[in-house]
């Protein structure tokens, strides 16, 4: 919704006597404008805005950023309008710069939902060190599934393709998204690489002398010997049952 102020020769809106060569007049307008613009955008956001009073006040500073910004551009309307060279050039320059300052794409004000790069980058780190029980990976592909789908704790739509077919690579007619538990194992499975590949750093060094890893030993008698993190891991993974007593270390890494 935008108020638009319209004037010729015998027309006056909204306010008597407009216009005229009063500056309360343009200031008056943009004050009605603005609050106008406030409560517009407030209300609009409203219902993503929970009862937590700094969700609130991010709610409230979005509105205010968007009032300014509505405001300059229909100061820029009233100049044009009003032959006013001087103060289009001036209110053009500072709508701009004010439009890449406080773009709702670079400033956050607030955030409803977690922060997506940290949303990404937290079970990134655990999956790569830990093995979680297999209920805590099926909550999270249950979250996974709602969001795709739309669902809800009281809503539940129709599932046009079935998770399995999401989760499959696009090569083999999937959507390409990914199971969780494949992107644990190959976490986990990375530092068995790194072991390999980055024998003489100190990390290394350490994790061998710790589990008795300077021998070149088979896959599974290396998984036997540390501990249910990473060992148990290498042990159920398809990958290690066809290596196993077959395939040294060093292959299997290779």
């Amino acid at each position: 919704m935008h108020m638009t102020f319209f004037w010729g020769k015998d027309v006056e809106i909204l306010f008597n006597d407009w216009p005229n060569g009063k500056l309360g007049m343009y200031i008056l307008a943009l004050a009605f404008l603005f609050v106008l613009a406030v409560a517009i955008e407030f209300f609009s956001v409203f219902t993503t805005i929970n009862s937590r009073p700094y969700t609130i006040v991010g709610g409230l500073t979005q509105a205010f950023v968007y009032g300014l910004r509505m405001t300059l551009a229909y100061l820029v309307m009233l100049s044009v309008m009003s032959y006013n060279l001087g103060v289009f050039i001036v209110v053009v320059v500072g709508h701009t710069t004010g439009f890449f300052l406080m773009n709702n794409s670079n400033v956050i004000l607030w955030e409803t939902y977690p922060n997506q790069s940290r949303s990404h980058s937290l079970p990134t780190y655990y999956f790569s060190l830990f093995k979680p029980p297999t209920c805590v990976i099926d909550n999270l592909e249950k979250i996974r599934r709602r969001f795709l789908w739309g669902d809800s704790e009281n809503v539940s739509k129709i599932h046009w393709i079935s998770w399995d077919k999401v989760l499959a690579s696009k090569q083999l007619g999937g959507l390409g998204v990914g199971s969780l538990t494949a992107q644990n194992d190959a976490l986990l499975l990375k530092w068995w690489w790194r072991l390999k590949n980055e024998d003489h750093s100190l990390w290394c060094e350490v994790i061998k002398s710790i589990h008795n890893l300077h021998n070149n030993k088979s896959v599974t008698q290396i998984a036997k010997n540390l501990s249910m993190v990473l060992g148990v891991t290498l042990l159920r993974s398809p990958i290690a049952a066809t290596a196993a007593h077959r395939i040294p270390f060093s292959e299997y890494i290779q």
